[in-house]
């Protein structure tokens, strides 16, 4: 199966304590769920605002085309190594619901959507509100889609794609951007 190769991107300092922390524990035998560590990894490695050479990446802020990614990807089934975030029916109709790590999936009219939980300002967590979402440091704010309506955030939240695992859950491939308007059918 081939999978979208996506730019390497490094980092932030918060994302990389983060994940190193939640591998000592786990090393340590304390019980932690290492997956969440990663999928908070993957999504705040994508924060692009908080590296000085951001900028000078040309591809640090783009987005694969939803046309180039693989069959495994775009039509629903899930390559190895997703995060599972539970079964369909899980999930209330538009409201957005935090899973594994720093991604948000909501549920809305065409289908399910992921996307990721921090400010593409700063890093820090957003927060659902009535209308999207807010970020308490800088008071970004987001549309239910994570379009910016307001505050520095410099760019929308990311998407990533989503699947259903052979167990009937649903699944994130945080490795894979995708496209605001791409869903999972219901």
């Amino acid at each position: 199966m081939k999978r979208v190769q996506l730019p390497v991107i490094q980092p932030s300092r918060r994302a990389f304590i983060f994940g190193a922390a939640a591998t000592a524990l786990a090393a340590c035998g304390n019980a932690v769920d290492v997956s969440d560590a990663d999928a908070a990894l993957d999504a705040a490695s994508n924060d692009t605002t908080s590296r000085p050479d951001a900028a000078s990446h040309p591809d640090s802020t783009s987005q694969p085309d939803v046309a180039s990614l693989p069959d495994a990807v775009s039509n629903g089934t899930c390559p190895a190594g997703v995060v599972p975030i539970g079964r369909p029916d899980s999930f209330a109709l538009t409201t957005p619901r935090l899973v594994v790590g720093n991604l948000f999936v909501v549920r809305d009219a065409m289908g399910f959507y992921a996307l990721s939980s921090l400010c593409t300002h700063n890093g820090c967590d957003v927060s659902p509100t009535a209308n999207g979402f807010r970020c308490p440091c800088h008071s970004a704010t987001f549309d239910r889609n994570g379009a910016v309506t307001g505050g520095p955030a410099p760019q929308p939240l990311p998407h990533y794609a989503m699947c259903v695992l052979a167990d009937g859950q649903l699944g994130v491939d945080t490795l894979a951007t995708v496209a605001a308007d791409v869903r999972l059918a219901p």
